[in-house]
């Protein structure tokens, strides 16, 4: 266990934990249809990082970052990119709803990977019948509105 404490590997899986935890007791007294996201998704992070967290005491890993090369900032290149994509999604999401701003960002995000347009096109189309028929039709998650149909009185 003393290995354990001096694991970052460790720390990182359990640290990972507390903020589903935290999502899962917060929509515990919600409605099925509800909480069935939270708890889907909590779970399974939640047994992903206890099997992280063990694997990582039981055979000794410990990912421990490797220093950056002299004159490299960590927010320039690659890393600047995935956090405007992320941005970008957090921004499409509540303006555009989730119905729209997936298949959509999909679509944009492979195509702007150099990624062909039919593959984009076929995973965009798969996203959009997965968020259609499993999500609204057949466990009816109640995705909310888009921001920009709210102000357009629709």
């Amino acid at each position: 266990m003393r290995q354990a404490i001096k694991s970052s590997t460790w720390w990182v899986g359990i640290a990972l934990m507390v903020p589903f935890i935290v999502a899962m007791a917060v929509s515990a007294p919600w409605s099925l249809g509800g909480k069935l996201a939270p708890w889907i998704v909590g779970t399974c992070a939640i047994v992903a990082l206890l099997i992280h967290s063990y694997s990582g005491v039981r055979r000794g890993v410990d990912a421990k970052p490797e220093p950056l090369p002299d004159g490299v900032h960590p927010l320039k290149g690659r890393a600047l990119k995935v956090y405007a994509w992320v941005a970008l999604l957090l921004i499409l999401i509540p303006l555009l709803g989730h119905q729209i701003a997936t298949p959509l960002f999909i679509l944009v995000f492979m195509l702007a990977s150099g990624e062909a347009l039919w593959l984009a096109s076929l995973l965009a189309a798969i996203i959009a019948g997965f968020i259609f028929f499993i999500l609204e039709k057949t466990i009816h998650v109640g995705l909310p509105d888009p921001l920009i149909a709210q102000w357009l009185g629709f």
